[in-house]
């Protein structure tokens, strides 16, 4: 999966950045990322598109935004167009990772 990276992590590394706009989280979210998708890819064929990427890739950064204590201010990069609804899902995706013990 080395070339999956390469061609993956630059553009899901900028959209990660967009969102949290620091180096050092957004290599703890790529990191986080990636090592879901390489488990995953082990259980199972499956097949990701580039729009799957990228709402995975913002998932997780909204999720480490949410659990280091930020705030999704609508002003931020890369929320514009979070809902309430969004943000109730995020809430509740945090709810329940931090009942299993972590967030990463």
């Amino acid at each position: 999966m080395p070339g999956f990276y390469s061609l993956t992590a630059p553009k899901l590394y900028a959209v990660i950045m967009a969102i949290l706009d620091d180096s050092d989280h957004c290599n703890h979210v790529m990191t986080t990322l990636y090592t879901s998708l390489f488990e995953k890819s082990r259980d199972r064929q499956f097949c990701l598109t580039w729009p799957d990427l990228i709402k995975l890739a913002r998932r997780e950064a909204l999720i480490y935004k949410i659990s280091e204590g930020e705030t999704l201010a609508d002003d931020k990069p890369g929320v514009e167009g979070l809902t309430d609804v969004s943000r109730g899902l995020l809430q509740a995706i945090l709810g329940s990772v931090s009942d299993r013990g972590g967030a990463s």
